[in-house]
């Protein structure tokens, strides 16, 4: 009876090619799907933050509206109008009046999933409105 073996020497690397293009390719798609999912989660983050900032100026500008109607000028209550609305919104932010334009603008992260695995812990977010305060 004849067998037939394969011998193979310990310098033959067959198959080791194909383990680091798995590796690689898992790589790129744990990247791939870290931006997906954690972009997502910004774009939602950033959209919360432009809603809480336009919120806080028309909120702003119906209390200078409100007070326009008494005869003050209604800059004080637009300002502390759109100051609660950032404090209900648990969002950071800076309100100003500048020339009779409110101007909110919020700021926010968003903690990371995918993208926490190569050091992006978390990813920044910006909001902003503007409204002018039309006096009578």
């Amino acid at each position: 009876m004849c067998q037939n073996r394969t011998v193979r020497s310990r310098n033959d690397h067959r198959g080791m090619s194909f383990s680091v293009f798995t590796v690689v390719i898992f790589a790129a798609l744990i990247l791939v799907a870290g931006l997906v999912v954690d972009g997502a989660a910004q774009l939602a983050e950033h959209r919360r933050a432009q809603v809480v900032a336009a919120q806080a100026v028309r909120v702003g500008s119906d209390a200078a509206a409100g007070a326009r109607l008494t005869g003050s000028t209604g800059a004080r209550q637009a300002l502390e109008s759109a100051r609660d609305v950032l404090r209900r919104s648990s969002l950071d932010g800076r309100v100003e009046l500048d020339a009779g334009t409110l101007i909110v603008t919020t700021t926010s992260h968003t903690d990371t999933t995918f993208l926490g695995l190569i050091g992006v812990d978390h990813l920044a977010v910006e909001g902003h409105a503007e409204g002018e305060l039309i006096p009578d």
